[in-house]
């Protein structure tokens, strides 16, 4: 079916415009350290902090079929600032009161990207 094509198409044109968006706003994406988080499986996180401007991410790729989920301990550099879903892709992040650090969830196939303004 040519629509179907189409639809798919400019969807990935609209994931590809947002991730442009946030690679230019965050600065820790274009120039920060990298550091894994979580390597083993599927799922694989990791940070990357700018120290010239502070900026902070936190990205994670599922590349398996099954929604997967690791805590992760966020950047110091967030402090207590509220953590975003920059790319919009998955549940609400719960934090663990007693370590700070947040329960990540990721769908299969699919990526998030978590930061502050």
């Amino acid at each position: 079916m040519p629509g179907k094509g189409l639809k798919r198409d400019e969807s990935l044109r609209a994931d590809y415009v947002k991730l442009i968006s946030i690679r230019k706003a965050h600065p820790s994406l274009w120039r920060g350290k990298h550091q894994g988080l979580a390597t083993d499986g599927d799922l694989y996180v990791f940070s990357r902090e700018d120290e010239a401007s502070g900026d902070a991410v936190v990205v994670a790729i599922n590349r398996g079929k099954a929604q997967a989920q690791v805590a992760v301990a966020p950047p110091a550099s967030w402090g207590d600032q509220p953590v975003l879903d920059l790319f919009g892709s998955g549940p609400k992040l719960s934090k663990d009161s007693k370590t700070g650090g947040y329960t990540l969830a990721v769908a299969g196939r699919s990526a998030r990207i978590l930061g502050v303004k």
